[in-house]
């Protein structure tokens, strides 16, 4: 089903994810920080050094921090648009730690 709003994908859709696959944190281990600007934007947290995988709505010290429009975001998550493309493209940004960043395609992959 496909996401309506950010707050979806990090209060339910995350969640779910990392519930329906116990152990998939430690495939990446590290913290993500995820700033979405615009309208229905915000600052969450994904720590994926925990087991269950936590994910909050804070501005946590992390790896690698993702800076992109929510819009953008949305498409991103409901599959319309790749990060790949969405980098490239100056739509996402990313600080810190980029292999890191690569990985989370398989990480939140549907």
């Amino acid at each position: 089903m496909p996401a309506k709003s950010a707050r979806e994908v990090f209060e339910v859709h995350m969640p779910k994810r990392f519930g329906d696959n116990p152990g998939l944190s430690r495939q990446v281990n590290a913290v993500y920080k995820f700033v979405l600007t615009g309208d229905g934007g915000g600052t969450w947290s994904v720590d994926l050094t925990r087991e269950p995988a936590a994910v909050e709505e804070e501005d946590a010290e992390a790896q690698c921090t993702i800076t992109v429009p929510t819009s953008v975001f949305i498409d991103i998550m409901n599959g319309k648009l790749t990060g790949q493309k969405a980098f490239l493209s100056g739509k996402l940004k990313v600080k810190g730690k980029i292999g890191l960043a690569l990985k989370l395609g398989a990480v939140l992959g549907k």
